[in-house]
């Protein structure tokens, strides 16, 4: 045998095995889960996954409690592999053509859920500033179909740390094939009249609950800290927000208005039990130098899900990723800020933070509770 002929290739072989199609496989027994990666494992093979990334995926979907390799649909959304498996710029009109796939896919078969395995496919379907980082786990519509983005297995071996998360992926992926999706509906005040917001403070007062709490906070131009808005979560589904400012910087209440709101606010702070995400170290900081209040900080989710899971990530975003069904929402604030959508929004973000909170503290007690 020519070995030389495998070790140094003529172009004309690249060519050939650069511009072949690989073709999805559709299983006999389709369970209606899509699973599309960014580019085939090699030239050569002519399958979506092979080799020890097929190997791998086998042994996560069992654990997750589905069967990839005989029931699901199994594509790329580039059809062949390019040098160092990334997908470049002279690859996009083959990246749109493998979205029309995907799309003729759902069409052709009952697709229930797509699971995105790796950052380069979430980016064709999302968007470029979609980033796997912080998106993964949280699912999405897209083609009038469910989408939840995960890990590729490639990554995986380098980040073997995230081997649980993945399944937990995978088993939201069966989860949502089997109940479907729906994005979860909130009850919200987040524009509150002067009486209502009285009328809360002083029920807190009165009947002193457990609620979660988060600040949003802004500094002004002479360099004080100023409180944006105060929001706080009543239960798993309702929150009460109370904006301090509105569009232009300008005071949400009157003078005489804002001093009441802020001497019962400091009151509930002080009295009521709250549960914060890293409320411990800024919100209950930002209180003590600006207002002069020192926040009742019962237990944290941060801390919290450090005795869990030490060594995974411990934002608001990865939490609401594993415990809850939520979208991503955490780009609401800065897009609120720059102002590509209303503030108002800004105050909306607040008292979604503050539901989410409840969510997942109640994930991590749970899990304490197991420990």
């Amino acid at each position: 045998m020519d070995f030389s002929k495998i070790l140094n290739p003529t172009s004309s072989t690249l060519v050939q095995h650069r511009t072949q199609d690989v073709k999805a496989i559709i299983p006999k027994q389709f369970n209606g889960i899509v699973v599309v990666g960014d580019v085939p494992y090699d030239s050569t093979s002519g399958l979506p996954f092979s080799n020890s990334p097929y190997g791998t995926l086998c042994g996560l979907s069992k654990k997750a409690g589905f069967d990839f390799e005989y029931g699901c649909i199994q594509t790329t959304i580039l059809p062949y592999c390019p040098s160092k498996r990334v997908i470049k710029a002279e690859d996009r009109p083959a990246v749109l053509a493998g979205i029309e796939r995907l799309q003729q896919l759902c069409v052709d078969h009952p697709v229930k859920v797509i699971l995105i395995l790796g950052r380069q496919t979430l980016k064709a379907i999302k968007g470029p500033g979609a980033d796997i980082d912080g998106q993964r786990g949280f699912p999405f519509v897209w083609n009038k179909t469910i989408c939840l983005a995960s890990y590729s297995p490639m990554e995986l071996y380098i980040k073997w740390k995230f081997y649980n998360v993945v399944v937990n992926d995978m088993s939201k992926a069966v989860k949502y094939s089997i109940h479907g999706w729906e994005e979860p509906k909130y009850n919200i005040n987040f524009q509150p009249t002067f009486s209502e917001c009285v009328h809360f403070l002083k029920r807190c007062i009165n009947e002193r609950p457990y609620l979660a709490m988060d600040l949003e906070t802004d500094i002004m131009p002479n360099g004080r800290g100023i409180i944006t808005c105060c929001g706080f979560g009543i239960n798993k589904t309702s929150a009460f927000v109370i904006p301090m400012i509105k569009a232009g910087n300008k005071p949400y209440f009157d003078i005489g208005q804002e001093m009441v709101v802020l001497r019962l606010m400091a009151e509930v702070l002080e009295t009521c039990s709250f549960v914060g995400q890293n409320a411990c170290h800024y919100d209950h900081w930002f209180l003590a130098y600006w207002y002069g209040i020192l926040l009742n900080l019962v237990d944290d989710t941060m801390i919290g899900c450090w005795e869990v899971y030490t060594e995974l990530l411990k934002s608001m975003a990865f939490q609401s990723s594993i415990y809850t069904d939520n979208t991503y929402h955490k780009d609401i604030l800065k897009d609120a800020r720059r102002g590509t959508i209303p503030r108002i929004e800004e105050f909306r973000y607040n008292g979604l933070d503050n539901v989410i909170t409840l969510q997942c503290a109640k994930g991590v007690a749970d899990d304490l509770k197991d420990l």
